[in-house]
């Protein structure tokens, strides 16, 4: 709606190598660029295995998901 496009302003992230995203005609918008992080869901995966910090990987929250629920533990 036209009062959302006045609210809220579009955010674009953009990781270093990316083809530049257009945002939607008539609303406003910036652009952010991102640092390159070369990590798989595999290499997350092990590093919560290993009991390795998540930091700057994940968000805090999800870190936090990880470890209360015991993702990606040994079974025992």
């Amino acid at each position: 709606s036209e009062e959302v496009r006045e609210r809220a302003p579009v955010v674009v992230v953009e990781r270093p190598g990316a083809s530049p995203a257009q945002p939607p005609d008539g609303w406003r918008w910036t652009r952010v660029e991102i640092p390159a992080i070369e990590e798989s869901s595999t290499d997350l995966r092990a590093r919560a295995v290993d009991g390795r910090p998540l930091d700057y990987l994940v968000t805090r929250e999800v870190a936090e998901w990880i470890e209360t629920h015991g993702l990606y533990r040994p079974r025992r």
